[in-house]
């Protein structure tokens, strides 16, 4: 994926973000970006930068922490203002 479209998957998880703020479910990236029609290896990519460019903090059970440890699952979930806060900045404005 280009750096573009990556760029464009996290807008689309901001967007979700927004609309579940009423409701507020928890949230995982790698489930938001599943629902928004990304595959696997595409969420993998997506998340690795999100990792690489300072979220990497329990975003997803495939990222170490500085630790060494993996994440667990049940750990990357986030409120939908949480998740957003922690996307938004890696997003350049348009």
């Amino acid at each position: 994926m280009t750096e573009q479209q990556v760029f464009s998957a996290l807008r689309k998880v901001i967007a979700d973000c927004d609309r579940l703020q009423d409701t507020y479910p928890p949230c995982q990236l790698r489930e938001m970006l599943t629902q928004d029609g990304y595959n696997n290896a595409e969420c993998d990519e997506i998340i690795t930068y999100c990792a690489d460019n300072g979220f990497n903090y329990c975003i997803d059970p495939i990222i170490r922490h500085k630790d060494g440890e993996y994440c667990p699952k049940f750990a990357s979930y986030w409120g939908p203002d949480q998740l957003k806060s922690r996307i938004d900045w890696l997003v350049p404005r348009t």
